[in-house]
């Protein structure tokens, strides 16, 4: 996700995990006050946030809140990006369960050589 994703008077979505509920981080509708070389800034509130690239694959479908300390939050262009965001991290979840040493030793020899197959591709 890069700066010039966004435009001036847009609603987006902020997530933060400070106010994190068991169905996760909740979804706040942000609208973009101004576009910057180095960042968006956003209106939340009573409050203006600016969000940066990070450069990293990780985050790719959102922005990160420039903080001085404490847990970032993440801006996303639309509710359908927050939401996979939120899929991949399940699955990236779900695959390191499901690769832990003690599951692995459960799997035939048939499984492990069709999962090779497909993590090859």
């Amino acid at each position: 996700m890069d700066i010039k994703d966004f435009t001036v008077g847009q609603t987006a979505y902020f997530s933060s995990a400070r106010n994190w509920t068991r169905e996760g981080p909740p979804l706040q509708e942000v609208t973009v006050t101004k576009i910057g070389r180095k960042y968006v800034t956003v209106k939340s509130g009573w409050w203006e946030r600016q969000f940066a690239p990070t450069g990293s694959t990780r985050d790719d479908r959102c922005l990160v809140e420039k903080v001085d300390y404490g847990a970032p939050g993440l801006l996303y262009k639309t509710r359908e990006a927050y939401e996979e965001q939120r899929e991949l991290e399940s699955l990236r979840n779900w695959l390191r369960k499901a690769a832990d040493w003690n599951t692995v030793n459960k799997y035939t020899l048939e499984q492990l050589r069709e999962i090779k197959a497909i993590l090859e591709r």
